[in-house]
């Protein structure tokens, strides 16, 4: 037979959050951001096909839809070229941080 358990200790303490650096969680979420924007299109593509019943498609028209399509292909071109600029200013800070002071400093003369 097994000793009983001490159920009597105190819980264990509150779990420590982990602190990460605004620069590194924002390129995180910009990383994530840019890894969704395809099933974000499709849901914008194609949701409403599977939620309009044929009734409701046929009074909209087709001119409804084409307008739909285009503004979501626009919006999702911009909200694209958004996260590319950004994730790319994010890289080249990286880049330039990693190198030594006299290699980014190109008035040196030096390597």
């Amino acid at each position: 037979m097994s000793p009983p358990r001490d159920t009597s200790r105190a819980a264990p303490p509150a779990r420590r959050h982990l602190f990460l650096e605004r620069e590194s969680y924002r390129k995180n979420r910009l990383r994530d951001a840019a890894a969704l924007m395809p099933v974000f299109g499709g849901l914008l593509f194609f949701g409403p096909a599977f939620i309009l019943t044929p009734r409701e498609q046929l009074a909209g028209g087709i001119s409804f839809w084409l307008v739909y399509f285009f503004a979501v292909w626009t919006i999702l071109i911009v909200i694209t070229y958004i996260l590319s600029r950004a994730l790319r200013q994010i890289e080249r800070e990286d880049a330039s941080a990693d190198l030594p002071d006299h290699a980014a400093d190109p008035a040196s003369g030096e390597g």
